[in-house]
């Protein structure tokens, strides 16, 4: 069955692989649309509004896709969804939910990498990758800490409750790993979750 999931994405950065998935996903696809170039401060009164919004669509998903992109780290807006899809409390009125969630890394056709024999290769994805692993420094420390966090053994669990994939991978089987987050956030008795 098809979990409901919210994109969160660097506007700047990741509005094509945006689309790609969105188009992938069809209806079962939310985002904000609102966006613009810009990352505003969260907290003036004028972004009350988009906050709620924004909060009221990620209640509505399962499962949130982030996009890593090369400069996701200056979007406090990521940061904050984030946070929101992995609280444990909720405000008055609403259910406390712990969301899936998994990292799509952006592709970069042009980055070039230095291979183990000495020669300069193509790997898109070598601009987040440190030492054959995903680069802490390119990610919010919320999904360092979510990475390697199972506490409990459970056949077809990842050690990870954010797992990341790259582009490519998602994009040929994108309801493997939104069903794979939507199966741990319903397990999340198995990880120990950092929300902060």
């Amino acid at each position: 069955m098809p979990h409901k999931t919210y994109i969160s994405y660097k506007y700047n950065d990741a509005l094509d692989l945006r689309d790609c998935i969105i188009k992938r996903l069809g209806a079962f696809a939310l985002c904000y649309r609102g966006e613009r170039g810009d990352s505003p401060e969260l907290m003036d009164a004028k972004t009350e509004a988009i906050c709620n919004k924004v909060a009221d669509m990620i209640d509505e998903a399962a499962v949130m896709v982030v996009i890593v992109s090369r400069n996701m780290l200056q979007s406090r807006w990521m940061e904050w969804e984030i946070a929101y899809a992995l609280r444990d409390k909720a405000p008055y009125g609403k259910v406390p939910q712990v969301h899936g969630i998994v990292c799509v890394v952006k592709k970069d056709d042009n980055y070039m990498s230095n291979s183990d024999f000495g020669y300069f290769s193509y790997d898109r994805y070598a601009w987040a990758k440190y030492n054959g692993d995903w680069a802490r420094g390119k990610l919010f420390d919320m999904i360092n800490y979510n990475r390697n966090n199972r506490i409990a053994w459970d056949y077809g669990l990842s050690p990870n409750y954010i797992d990341i994939v790259e582009e490519d991978e998602f994009l040929l089987h994108p309801s493997k790993y939104i069903d794979e987050a939507y199966n741990k956030s319903r397990r999340t008795d198995c990880y120990r979750i950092f929300t902060q």
